[in-house]
Formats: C-alpha cells, sequence, structure tokens
C-alpha cells in the first residue's frame, strides 16, 4: 500500500509504501524506520523519521551509520496495532533515543491510525 504524507507550503511531502506492520518495514528514500522509547509509556516501538543524508558513494546513511549527534526531530511512532502517533523525537551524543507524543490538538490533527486491517 503506497501512503502519502501531503503537506502545504513549507511541510515538506514525503511518498512511501509499507511493507510490513509487524515489524514495521516501510520502502522510502526520504524516510527510515527506527527503535524508540515511548516517554510517556516507556514502551519501545518503531518510528518513522526523515532519513538524516549525507554525500557518500554508496547512498543515505542511516542515524547508526553517521554516529550520534544530539538533535530533535519529528516523527511517527508506531503502536504496534493500529496508529501511528505524532511526536517528537530526542537523540542524544550516546545515539540513545526517546519519542514525546506531542499535545491532544496535534495528536488530533496529525496521528494516522487505521492500519490494522491493512496488511
Amino acid at each position: 500500500m503506497d501512503t502519502n504524507l501531503k503537506s502545504t507550503n513549507s511541510v515538506k511531502t514525503y511518498s512511501l509504501k509499507i511493507i510490513s506492520l509487524s515489524p514495521l518495514v516501510i520502502e522510502s528514500n526520504e524516510l527510515e524506520v527506527i527503535e524508540v522509547t515511548n516517554a510517556l509509556t516507556g514502551n519501545v516501538s518503531s518510528v518513522i523519521v526523515e532519513r538524516k543524508v549525507q554525500k557518500s558513494k554508496t547512498g543515505p546513511l542511516s542515524n547508526k551509520e553517521q554516529g550520534c549527534t544530539s538533535s530533535i526531530s519529528n516523527g511517527y511512532w508506531y503502536d504496534g496495532n493500529d496508529c501511528f502517533m505524532y511526536g517528537t523525537i530526542v537523540t542524544d551524543n550516546n545515539c540513545n533515543q526517546l519519542f514525546i507524543p506531542a499535545d491532544e490538538t496535534t495528536q488530533i490533527l496529525m496521528n494516522d491510525c487505521g492500519w490494522s486491517d491493512v496488511a
């Protein structure tokens, strides 16, 4: 199934193909799946984030291949069942990553649920 995340003006648009939900596997040149801990629940799950791109002869490098630097980015945390929850991913210098869900209003606007019947 192809999924397009559409946007307006200054927000980027991505295209991805969901290969599997258990485990979460996607096909995309711009996005990647990483494992992070949800700050509210302590659960570890997959998050879809923008792939960090560096010039390389072999193509884009993943976060782990680049080494880690402190960063803050946005992405979708997969709850392992039916929803992709929008929030912030904080990465420290030791590659520890923590997902912080967005506020309730942003969740209502940005969450994408209903995927349990797809795969």
